[in-house]
């Protein structure tokens, strides 16, 4: 009874995001993609998700749309916040929706596979901190004394940071432990100042 009770939400999820597929491609999702690797761990989720981190899950997911971006931005996103559940289900099904659009947007095919760099996209109080940087040098980087947000502009400076998160890793050695790795990442990432980036105008 509960599996079913759980399925009743699944399967619309992996149903919509499959035809949402093919009505953008043309064609079915391809076997052995990235995407259908996704679609099984959807399936997964009958079985790893309680009732409550599947209604969870559902209702976050449900605000992954509501931006302006394009239908195929949006279906990437889909399938990436599906592959970040299967991976961190318990951060991921009540991470926060302005916030995770942004996430899943910085994921690329190159580094959907990085999981260091997931596990530290997954952690969403961490995030925020990398968030509000980035809102700190949009507002530094202001050459006028009017402050206007742009989301767009925002999330070119966030994404930057992200880049800066996935090349530290990099350097960083791999049995650090994740603590360390965060405190170590974030304090570099605060050293980026709005003069390091580029300057803007305001109207």
């Amino acid at each position: 009874m509960k599996q079913l009770k759980i399925e009743v939400i699944i399967t619309p999820i992996y149903e919509k995001i499959s035809s949402k597929y093919k009505m953008i491609y043309g064609i079915p999702v391809k076997k052995n993609s990235m995407e259908a690797l996704i679609l099984e761990e959807i399936e997964q989720f009958k079985n790893q998700l309680t009732l409550e981190e599947a209604l969870f899950f559902v209702n976050t997911f449900s605000y992954l749309n509501s931006d302006l971006a394009s239908q195929e931005q949006k279906l990437k996103r889909e399938f990436i916040y599906c592959h970040l559940v299967h991976l961190f289900p318990k951060k991921m099904v009540t991470y926060s929706s302005p916030l995770l659009r942004l996430v899943c947007d910085s994921i690329t095919e190159k580094n959907i596979g990085n999981l260091p760099f997931l596990h530290l996209l997954s952690d969403e109080k961490w995030m925020q901190k990398i968030f509000e940087h980035a809102l700190m040098i949009d507002y530094h980087s202001s050459l006028v004394n009017q402050y206007r947000i742009d989301p767009e502009r925002i999330k070119r400076v966030f994404h930057f940071l992200c880049r800066k998160i996935e090349s530290t890793l990099k350097d960083l050695k791999k049995e650090t432990e994740i603590a360390t790795l965060k405190k170590q990442i974030l304090k570099l990432i605060k050293s980026y100042q709005s003069t390091e980036l580029y300057k803007r105008s305001v109207t």
